[in-house]
């Protein structure tokens, strides 16, 4: 309670460095959303766009390695891209899974 009371005097007592210090919060948090959103709509969805396509076209290179399978075929390239994404999702589960396991305060002490 003592420190509410204390950041409401402090607020009342600059009000100018209070109303610069919300301002620049409130713009960097509004950049920071209009980045990601902009990496995200440029990035990520015209990379898997642009990843099909050339898995689709790479595919007539790799046609004559593959027996009993069409290259093209829509259930290959959805299984090809559900094992790749099940394969990533581990990679990155299992070290978070060990990290999480590990007490902080034994490794800050340790280093």
């Amino acid at each position: 309670m003592h420190d509410i009371r204390l950041a409401i005097r402090s607020l009342r007592s600059t009000p100018v460095v209070s109303l610069v210090a919300v301002l620049s919060l409130a713009l960097g948090i509004g950049a920071n959303t209009a980045i990601f959103s902009l990496v995200d709509s440029l990035v990520l969805r015209a990379g898997v766009a642009v990843g099909a396509g050339v898995s689709v076209w790479a595919s007539k290179f790799v046609a004559t390695l593959l027996f009993g399978l069409e290259p093209r075929d829509p259930a290959t390239l959805a299984s090809a891209a559900a094992v790749l994404a099940a394969i990533g999702a581990i990679a990155g589960w299992l070290p978070a899974y060990r990290a999480s396991r590990i007490d902080p305060a034994e490794v800050l002490r340790e280093s």
